[in-house]
């Protein structure tokens, strides 16, 4: 179901003529336009036209406001020639947007006519909870099975967070260092936090340490695809593989990883952005026999330089990997079935995404790329399979900061799919985020026409 539909009842306005028409009234029959502008949730764009069917050329004064205004023009006045069409662009500005049903109006001054025109524009909107959380948020993940977030931060203490987005209640774990990276099986109902001189295994079911064993450097990327094996990577260049039954670590010194994902493929394998010294690339690692391979060997494999920790698999086992603005897609099916989308605008680059098969969108947070402008941060929706836009609506964050760190979003759905979840960061000092707010949307009004 596309959203990208302006609703506008077209009607001719004609102000009782009787016996001979007075010029006045004749030039306002000759005018036709639209009785009514609807903006849809996920719509900040809309188009209407006012026709002129008669036969003088005619001076139009348009009033708008901050909310609702002309899209590529300043100039308030518009000569309408005889027999002619002008189309107007307007565009909505949802960052003022105050309640979810929102009503106003366009006017248009006819000075001959001495008469103005009123359009009625409704705004429907669907406006987010908003909780505040104290933490300085490092990483994020969403437990399917309890519904809730789980995160690790560093601020004001170093803490393993379980973070329930209707309540917003919090559960807390005290660690030992700071923690670095995390990954949470759904599967294995456990999460292992990698920090700076150890690794935490926490079971998800009671939310206790299960297992805590320090390591000799910093962990920045952690996975744990089965209860025998933990895989860290302590610098960019090594990954550690660590039998969690014997406590031996075997050490790969060629190959670091950024970031893991399980194989949607193949059961003891790994996908990884894998830091080749520079530049990163998509590769595959065999637990097995502890290989890497090029996950892509085809003429478009090169495109996969640069890629860091910017990939994605969706509900479905979809690989998505983004490079700057180009997004390449890779078919559940056919492995070396790699696509290339260019869905980006000049300079944007995808924070944080999500899959939601149930409305067969993925949700993604795009912000520019290192820098952090306010009102420049949206959440832009994708229809799946063919990636063609649906719609976006902005991020309110709350105390932004002109320029500052690059990231600062997490996007979640909850397991039935019913609401978004976006955990944004809100307040800087020195460039670190103290603060965030965790958003809470309702998917079903998104995706429902009023």
């Amino acid at each position: 179901m596309s959203l990208k539909h302006i609703v506008v009842i077209c009607g001719i306005a004609c102000f009782g003529l009787t016996g001979c028409e007075k010029t006045e009234d004749t030039v306002m029959k000759n005018l036709s336009f639209p009785s009514e502008i609807i903006f849809y949730p996920l719509e900040d764009e809309a188009k209407f036209s006012i026709t002129n069917s008669g036969s003088r050329s005619l001076m139009l004064r348009f009033t708008f406001n901050e909310l609702v205004n002309w899209r590529n023009s300043t100039e308030t006045m518009q000569v309408l020639p005889e027999g002619e069409t002008l189309e107007i662009d307007l565009k909505l500005n949802r960052l003022l947007i105050t309640e979810e049903n929102q009503v106003m109006e366009i006017t248009i001054y006819v000075p001959i006519a001495e008469q103005t025109i009123h359009i009625p524009v409704t705004i429907h909107s669907v406006l987010p909870m908003q909780t505040p959380l104290n933490y300085n948020i490092v990483d994020a993940a969403y437990d399917d099975n309890s519904d809730r977030i789980i995160a690790i931060s560093s601020q004001p203490q170093n803490k393993l967070l379980a973070i329930y987005p209707v309540s917003g209640e919090t559960q807390e774990i005290l660690l030992n260092s700071r923690p670095l990276s995390m990954h949470l099986s759904n599967e294995l109902r456990k999460v292992v936090v990698g920090q700076t001189d150890r690794f935490t295994i926490v079971d998800l079911a009671s939310f206790t340490i299960v297992t805590e064993s320090q390591t000799e450097k910093d962990n920045y990327a952690v996975f744990m695809p089965n209860e025998n094996w933990l895989f860290s990577t302590p610098e960019y260049a090594y990954l550690n593989r660590i039998n969690l039954n014997t406590g031996e670590i075997n050490i790969n010194s060629y190959y670091g990883l950024m970031r893991f994902e399980q194989h949607p493929f193949r059961e003891n394998a790994l996908l990884g952005s894998v830091m080749k010294l520079h530049p990163s690339m998509m590769d595959v690692y065999d637990i097995s026999n502890e290989n890497f391979e090029k996950l892509y060997s085809s003429e478009r494999g090169d495109d996969l330089r640069d890629v860091h920790d910017n990939f994605w698999l969706t509900r479905n086992k979809q690989l998505i990997i983004t490079r700057g603005k180009c997004v390449f897609t890779c078919s559940p099916v056919q492995e070396k079935d790699l696509q290339f989308v260019e869905m980006l605008s000049e300079g944007k680059v995808i924070n944080s995404m999500v899959h939601t098969d149930r409305f067969s969108q993925i949700a993604t947070i795009t912000r520019y790329q290192n820098v952090w402008l306010p009102g420049e941060n949206d959440i832009l929706f994708y229809s799946v399979p063919n990636f063609s836009v649906t719609g976006k609506i902005p991020v309110p964050v709350v105390n932004p900061q002109p320029e500052g760190p690059s990231e600062g979003f997490f996007i979640f759905t909850d397991k039935a799919q019913k609401k978004l979840y976006v955990l944004a960061a809100d307040h800087f000092e020195l460039f670190d985020a103290t603060s965030w707010t965790l958003l809470n949307y309702n998917l079903e009004k998104l995706f429902t026409i009023p």
